[in-house]
């Protein structure tokens, strides 16, 4: 019994084992628990801000959206026909509906045309005072009467007039599908020789050169008298 010398365990020492091995577990924990904390908003910041940023462009877009529906915003803009201002309102009736519907004159449009008669004329009419005066209860009667051209409908005097004021009513038909209750926000471009194609090539007037001519005009009445520089002679009354 005296010669057998047993081992005691060192409790003191195995329990500053433990304690070590808890404190660094605790150490370890903390550690991991800090870098996922710092970790967490980092992703969840990337998440919110790229969530964020997608939600930024699809409210981008949905606001041009809104904004065509609304006020501002690039889908909102429209640009009209490009206008010639040296364009004759004369002589065959058909090229002043053309000029007037060019130059968004509504009003002269509606009164000072030569022939009033057939549904694109009216269609022209209707969408005018909707896109350029806002009256609302015009798109109706627009799509209605549009709707109902036939070729016996035709403005002339020549197909391009027809064509070019078909295609611009039927555009701001189908911007007015897409933005029921709104107005659009109107460009008026004039072209850069101020002529336009259809009317240079296919009316008979040909109006002389501006810098050999002087002419005067009134918007009111709408006539103009272009007097050659050279020879005096009038070439048109508008």
């Amino acid at each position: 019994m005296h010669g057998v010398q047993r081992r005691v365990p060192d409790i003191a020492g195995q329990g500053a084992l433990h304690r070590v091995a808890i404190a660094a577990l605790i150490a370890v924990g903390l550690a991991v628990s800090a870098c996922g904390g710092a970790t967490q908003p980092s992703s969840t910041g990337s998440t919110t801000s790229s969530s964020t940023g997608t939600q930024a462009i699809t409210s981008t877009t949905s606001g041009s959206t809104q904004s065509s529906t609304g006020a501002t915003g690039s889908d909102d803009e429209l640009a009209w026909v490009p206008f010639g201002p040296d364009d004759p309102a004369f002589p065959t009736p058909g090229w002043d509906v053309y000029y007037y519907f060019l130059a968004h004159d509504c009003d002269s449009l509606r009164d000072k045309v030569q022939n009033k008669t057939g549904h694109l004329y009216e269609s022209a009419v209707a969408v005018c005072y909707a896109a350029v005066d806002g009256q609302q209860s015009q798109w109706d009667v627009t799509a209605k009467a549009f709707n109902a051209r036939t070729s016996a409908d035709a403005i002339g005097p020549a197909q391009c007039v027809d064509d070019t004021i078909a295609r611009m009513v039927a555009t701001l038909l189908a911007w007015h599908d897409s933005h029921p209750g709104r107005q659009p926000h109107l460009t008026f471009p004039q072209t850069a020789n101020r002529r336009t194609a259809c009317s240079r090539d296919h009316n008979s007037v040909q109006p002389q050169p501006t810098e050999s001519t002087t002419t005067t005009t009134s918007r009111s009445s709408t006539t103009a008298t272009t007097t050659s520089a050279t020879t005096g002679t009038t070439t048109g009354s508008r």
